[in-house]
């Protein structure tokens, strides 16, 4: 029996490392289209900047107002709410994930799910 307690002891902070050494800062597509052209509808992955936000930070794809204008990169969560010239603000906080299409990934989930995971194995372990 005590054994078997080390065992899911051990496996619990294994996991438990494994998703805290997965927080980590994350990469974002950094243009402007009033610059390059193809940071806007036409947008090209391989001609465009990454940047690595600061932790904290997300990426983000901001549309201007009358759509002339379309910026991608690292910005705080509340650039949506407190920008009063956006049309549209594209938020999300995975790798690289302000690109073309916007991608609903979130390694929040991510780690959720994998906690939960851990949790039905160390407690049925035999």
């Amino acid at each position: 029996m005590n054994c078997l307690f080390n065992k899911k002891l051990i496996l619990g902070f294994l996991i438990f490392y494994v998703q805290i050494v997965n927080v980590s800062n994350i990469a974002c597509y950094r243009c402007r289209s009033l610059t390059y052209a193809f940071c806007g509808d036409e947008f090209d992955p391989e001609r465009t900047a990454i940047s690595v936000c600061n932790l904290g930070e997300v990426c983000a794809k901001l549309y201007s107002k009358q759509d002339t204008y379309v910026m991608r990169g690292c910005f705080t969560r509340g650039t949506c709410i407190s920008h009063p010239m956006l049309d549209e603000c594209d938020v999300c906080d995975g790798n690289l994930c302000n690109g073309e299409r916007p991608t609903f990934r979130s390694p929040f989930l991510t780690n959720v799910i994998n906690l939960l995971i851990s949790y039905v194995i160390t407690n049925h372990l035999y």
